[in-house]
């Protein structure tokens, strides 16, 4: 390691920099901006903010490159959160190579000792005719993750805790008509004053219902501030207040958001609980409500639109594959990183279909996951027949900032892995490899499974339900240990009389493997026993007796995790997602059980072994290939590839390809392995044999037909398994120009048995999927998608069917022209549980249509239609169905006028809850001379009426706007807005004045609000000067003033800035600003305020 590093300053010398042969000078560019800001803030206010800030931000770019070999990149930005620096430096000259900065470190020759990922750190390497080698240390950027998606249908199983509801965006109403809903932010550099919210765009009123309650709930689209007041105007209580400082707050904190959206209907389960009675679920939004706030667990599929990935994603580090076909990033799809979402812009275009394999790796950025890896690589060859190669490899994780907890374990992991290829004669290639793992902690042997002095979010003790009284909390007391006199904050459990239970449940599944034993520190009474359960990830579990000997004193009890006292069920260390403690009092009064931290000590180093062989002959007229690979228990790899469910494995395999006649070619393939599964509890035998012809008589024809066949035995005298896949594909691609373009023909057919030891049938089932789709062109312009999709599960055994699953999608695009196009699609879902009697319908239906004619208006029309259903036992019990469309019509004249009419409209009944919205909008625009072309003028009136929910407001606009040749502009507008209860006007003047040096504009706008109930008025005026002066051609002054007077609130604010910007040259450039602001109470004085700030940025570009 030392030499490596020795070797990497020399050759990163500066000397390379500055060498005097470089063809040219490296570029370096950038900008460094300060801003410094001063605020002074007298009177009452609750958004105090006073002092001075200092921000600063840099950005710097360095490139170039030396005839000597030295290539170097550097882009720093510091306003970046993730990754702010990016940098590499490259050094190749004759035999000797080397790397500095964020590299691709890439092992792709061997499999089991193999590595790929984006890095940090420093590589160099040696390479002549017959040797190569290179070593390499970096250190992680983020952590590999991989997501896997079935078509556009993606699942997720997720605990929610009773305190992650969402915040601020419900609110229970009185069981009245809402006439306006009013808000204030409560920040008063947004200003003061109540704002109107508009139904359907800032919030909506849903009747929610549970049981047999019904209750009216108002939903903000977007959650208030947390100084925010919220203001209620009902038809016959007035105006009430929601939210406030000095008000009850009525918000609902039942209501739980999942990660994803558009949930499918009716496959969530959230254990035994019924929809209807104990929760409501929100389908399209995936929110779920309760009466009261609870813990629950849910396992649900959404439709993956978006695909979601683990935030935040570290950039560039995103590989995404459909089917096996790499997509790239802005031309397929685009992704955030910050939210980790990856959206396709057309899913067709990229391939996606109901069957289709997502499969997206990336990086995540995560603290406390970071590790250093060290590594080696040589190849040799001898003469031209063999090559030999060795690869070591030492991954180690970051030493900790705080106390170990759970799933925070220090591993140090090794690879050493030997490969072979030989080459006896032309078209034979023989390659072996044999490769060994070594896992084992590197935190002396502890982990500490909660750490009670520590966070307590990512694992939390939960109380569960008993008839006995049980109380658990976490109490700070002096503790005596026998080898400690600390303090600990331990947790106390009070338990009543009869039996009761308390567990954690871990976000992160924890791997005791490599632990021999598990300690813990107990103190009991003596009418207490205790049993220890252990969870794996499989929900199997495993019982231990904890009960100390000795009663009334702390113990520190210690039990081997695989053989000490095992009560029920085999060990499985590696996927611990749970940990129960089960308290049996025998006594008839309440007793206190303290438990200190859970310690699993005694780590062992957990070895592995894997082999490979594997023999190719290949030549113009056949290929055949057979191989072995057997994994040894323990073998854990490093990069490549993921053994970590696979414990045991042994693979026989035999490939050929053998052409028959012209173009046509017969596979053949067969596997037999041999795997353990420890989180299943299996030890699987399968059987697989695939056979296929591929005919490819020209470019324009290909025709495949693959058959398979998989049997899998369950080895484990426990449970026999017995399964027999078989599976037809066949698959025509056609491409000619007006004729079919694409068909595609699928088969499956899965045959499943399950015997028990002594042969008693338990179940015998067959699945058939078929899927058939096509791409027409009859004509061109046209485009015809019929697809269909059918899957039946039916019990062999009764000859009864178990469910059905049926997909119709079909799409007609019609593009005659760039001046006229239509798209109408179609989808319809049918899903049908016979077992529990239950079906989900889902069908939508849409029409685009644009029509663009020279001379003529042009026409633009979007329609769709969405029902779905779910029924249970012939009753529907949920029902939704949505329409909406948009139909626009617009022309336009060069130099004259410009019309255009707009109708706009939603419908939505989802379960008997009906809502409507309608829009109906007209406008012209006609252009005028005046003063003899001195400049211009237009007129545009403006009607619209928008109807939601039997709610009417009808809304006039017309402005009239005037633009001189000589800097001159006028604007007068008036806006009337009429509703059922009540009317708003606003009249506003503008007049600007530009040159080139000056730019000033003035603006006087009143708004007057008519409750008609109420009779109640409310004027809110407001006026703006503002002005600019352009001296010479690197000084500008900017000016500003407003006044707004608030009848609603009675509150008055004046605002004034001062701006200059000075270009004091081509590098730098400097602002100086100043904010006054002052705010009036008509109704209290002392609630005044003033506020002062002066801020300064200055930047540097180079």
């Amino acid at each position: 390691m030392k030499r490596m590093l020795l070797l990497s300053i020399i050759l990163f010398s500066p000397t390379f920099l500055y060498a005097e042969d470089r063809p040219k000078p490296f570029n370096i560019s950038g900008t460094k901006m300060f801003s410094s800001t001063y605020a002074d803030i007298k009177g009452n206010t609750t958004a105090k903010s006073e002092g001075f800030k200092l921000n600063q931000s840099t950005r710097l770019l360095l490139e170039g490159k030396t005839k000597n070999g030295l290539n170097a990149y550097m882009n720093y930005d510091d306003t970046r959160q993730i990754n702010p620096l990016e940098m590499l430096i490259n050094y190749q000259k004759d035999i000797l190579s080397a790397s500095l900065g964020h590299m691709d470190v890439v092992l792709n020759e061997t499999e089991f000792s193999g590595y790929n990922s984006r890095m940090f750190g420093v590589k160099a390497g040696v390479k002549t005719d017959k040797f190569n080698t290179q070593v390499f240390g970096a250190t992680n950027r983020g952590i590999s993750k991989t997501a896997t998606y079935q078509g556009n249908i993606g699942h997720e199983s997720r605990y929610i805790y009773e305190d992650e509801f969402v915040i601020r965006k419900y609110y229970q109403l009185l069981p009245e008509i809402v006439q306006d809903v009013l808000i204030d932010d409560g920040i008063s550099e947004n200003g003061d004053g109540f704002t109107t919210l508009t139904q359907s765009t800032d919030y909506t009123i849903l009747q929610q219902t549970l049981g047999t309650t019904t209750i009216p709930v108002l939903v903000l689209n977007t959650p208030a501030e947390t100084d925010a007041i919220i203001q209620v105007v009902y038809e016959q209580s007035g105006t009430l207040t929601i939210k406030g400082p000095d008000t009850a707050d009525d918000e609902i904190r039942s209501y739980y958001k999942l990660s994803y959206p558009d949930v499918v209907p009716g496959k969530e389960v959230i254990g035994s609980l019924t929809r209807g009675t104990d929760y409501q679920i929100n389908y399209p939004d995936g929110s779920v409500y309760f009466a009261t706030k609870t813990d629950f667990n849910i396992d649900y599929d959404y439709a993956a639109k978006t695909y979601h990935l683990e935030p935040p994603v570290l950039p560039g580090s995103e590989r995404v594959m459909v089917n096996g076909n790499q997509k790239q990033r802005g031309i397929d799809y685009t992704v955030n990183y910050e939210t980790g979402e990856v959206r396709f812009f057309d899913q067709h275009a990229s391939g996606i279909y109901a069957d289709s394999e997502v499969k997206i790796e990336y990086e995540t950025v995560a603290e406390g996951n970071r590790y250093n890896l060290t590594g080696l690589r040589g190849n040799y060859s001898l003469k031209n027949w063999m090559d030999m190669g060795c690869t070591y490899l030492s991954k180690s994780d970051a030493a900790p900032k705080a106390k170990t907890t759970q799933a925070m374990a220090q591993m140090n992991h090794q690879i050493v892995g030997f490969d072979a290829n030989i080459h006896p004669m032309e078209g034979l290639k023989i390659t072996g490899e044999v490769a060994a793992s070594r896992k084992e902690p590197g935190n002396y042997g502890k982990i500490f499974v909660d750490d009670m002095e520590g966070d307590d979010i990512l694992t939390r003790w939960k109380t569960l339900s008993s008839e006995a009284k049980l109380a658990a909390e976490k109490t700070p007391e002096f503790i005596f240990h026998p080898e400690s006199t600390d303090n600990h904050q331990v947790l106390r459990i009070s338990c009543g009389q009869g039996t009761s239970t308390i567990e954690q449940i871990f976000t992160t599944p924890l791997d005791l493997s490599l632990y021999s034993s598990m300690g813990i520190w107990i103190h009991a009474p003596a009418s207490v026993t205790v049993t220890l359960c252990l969870y794996s990830a499989s929900n199997h579990y495993f019982l231990y007796d904890i009960t100390p000997d000795r009663k009334g004193e702390y113990l520190y009890i210690k039990k081997n995790l695989t053989t000490d006292a095992v009560l029920y069920g085999s060990p499985d260390m590696k996927n611990i997602n749970r940990i129960q403690i089960i308290l049996n009092n025998n006594g008839t009064q309440t007793a206190n059980l303290y438990l200190d931290d859970l310690i699993a000590d005694g780590g062992l180093a957990r070895d592995g072994l894997a082999k490979k062989v594997e023999a190719v002959f290949e030549n113009e007229q056949f290929k055949f290939k057979a191989g072995l690979k057997d994994i040894d228990y323990g073998f854990v790899p490093i990069g490549l590839n993921d053994f970590e469910s696979i414990s045991d494995t042994r693979n026989y395999q035999a490939e050929a390809q053998i052409p028959l006649v012209q173009q046509t070619t017969l596979l053949m393939k067969y596997e037999n392995k041999l795997k353990s599964k420890s989180s299943l509890e299996k030890q699987l035998k399968q059987d697989i044999f695939s056979t296929g012809i591929k005919f490819n008589p020209s470019e324009t024809l290909k025709f495949n037909i693959d058959y398979k066949q998989e049997n899998e035995n369950d080895c484990k005298a426990v449970q026999q398994i017995n399964n027999v896949n078989k599976k037809t594909t066949a698959i025509i691609d056609i491409n000619r120009e007006n004729i079919l373009h694409l068909s595609r023909f699928g088969f499956f057919n899965r045959l499943m048995n399950v015997n028990s030891r002594d042969n008693i049938h338990h179940l015998h089932a067959s699945s058939n999927h078929t899927y058939l789709r096509f791409n027409l062109v009859p004509v061109s312009g046209m485009e015809l998608i019929p697809e269909y999709k059918l899957k039946q599960t039916k019990d062999i055994n009764k000859d009864t069917r178990i469910s059905e699953e049926e997909n119709i999608l079909g799409a007609i695009n019609i593009a005659s022209s760039d001046k006229l196009s239509t798209i109408l699609r179609y989808a319809h879902d049918n899903l049908s549980n016979l077992v529990l009697n239950s079906q989900q319908y889902n069908q939508s239906l849409s029409l685009e249509f644009g029509l663009t004619m020279d001379k003529w208006p042009s026409l633009n029309t979007f329609l769709e239609n969405t029902q779905k259903k779910y029924m249970e036992n012939q009753f529907i019990t949920s029902q939704i169905d949505a329409s909406g469309g948009d139909m626009k019509i617009a022309f336009s004249s060069p130099n004259r006028y410009l019309w255009l009419v707009q109708y706009r409209f939603s419908r939505n009944s989802s379960d008997g809850i009906k809502n409507k919205t309608d829009n109906y909008m007209g406008e012209t625009t006609r252009w005028f001379r005046v003063w003899k072309q001195a400049g211009t003028s237009s007129l545009t009136p403006r009607i619209s009426q928008d109807i939601t929910n039997s709610i009417i407001v009808d809304t006039y606009f017309v402005s009239w706007e005037t633009i001189f040749k000589r800097g001159i502009s006028t604007k007068l507008s008036y806006e009337l807005s009429e509703r059922d209860t009540s009317s708003k006007n606003v009249p506003s003047i503008k007049i600007g004045y530009t040159t080139e040096k000056w730019n000033t504009s003035s603006e006087i706008k009143q708004t007057k609000n008519l409750n008609k109930v109420t009779s109640l008025k409310t004027i809110d005026n407001f006026s703006s000067l503002s002005a600019g002066y352009k001296l010479k051609d690197r000084l500008a002054l900017n000016e500003s003033f407003t006044c707004s007077d608030n009848e609603s609130t009675h509150k008055t604010t004046h605002s004034s800035s001062t701006e200059i910007n000075w270009e004091i040259n081509k590098m730098l450039n400097a602002i100086l600003k100043s904010v006054w602001s002052s705010v009036h109470d008509q109704v209290s004085s002392s609630l005044d305020y003033e506020s002062n700030k002066v801020g300064v940025d200055v930047s540097i570009v180079f």
